[in-house]
């Protein structure tokens, strides 16, 4: 599944880990200052109780254009301007 992070923060982070370590494709839109540390280092997560750490590569886009996708993940503060690659779809 091809699956792509608008607001790679904390629950966007998690969402992508888990989803990468299960073995889907994970795009993250640039997210600021993070944008070159995610590019470099993919996405990390550390269980606090367990204290495992997940890593999943990831790819980084400029925008939701990106062909190819299966699952969007927006998490509700994301910036809904900066992702915006064309009209909105209704919700149901």
């Amino acid at each position: 599944m091809n699956v792509l992070i608008i607001g790679p923060g904390v629950i966007g982070t998690v969402y992508g880990t888990q989803l990468g370590a299960a073995g889907h494709a994970i795009s993250v839109v640039e997210h600021g200052n993070r944008t070159d540390v995610i590019a470099a280092r993919g996405l990390h997560a550390r269980d606090v109780s367990s204290g495992v750490e997940t890593h999943a590569p990831v790819r980084v886009v400029s925008s939701a254009g990106a062909p190819d996708l299966d699952v969007v993940r927006w998490p509700y503060d994301a910036p809904i301007s900066r992702a915006r690659s064309g009209p909105r779809t209704p919700r149901a």
